[in-house]
């Protein structure tokens, strides 16, 4: 299983675990300072941002979002070419 870096935090599975319109969802991991308790998250990869208006209003809403059945938003990584 081939792991990818996205940042020096996060680390992800090449695998696909699902897909939606605008992207595509990876299982990762977040990497402690200890690195004896890695958090599993899930990356979010944007394939298409149709209008940054909305794509920011719906990073805004998610850091406000604290629920024991929603998914947390951690952070917010933006690569080259993106």
């Amino acid at each position: 299983m081939d792991i990818c870096h996205l940042d020096g935090q996060f680390y992800y599975y090449k695998e696909p675990i699902g897909f939606g319109s605008f992207s595509i969802i990876y299982k990762g991991f977040q990497v402690s300072e200890t690195m004896d308790d890695n958090k599993p998250v899930a990356i979010k990869q944007i394939t298409k941002i149709v209008d940054t208006k909305y794509f920011n209003n719906e990073v805004n809403l998610m850091k406000k979002l604290k629920h024991p059945y929603i998914l947390e938003l951690i952070d917010v990584v933006k690569s080259k070419g993106s």
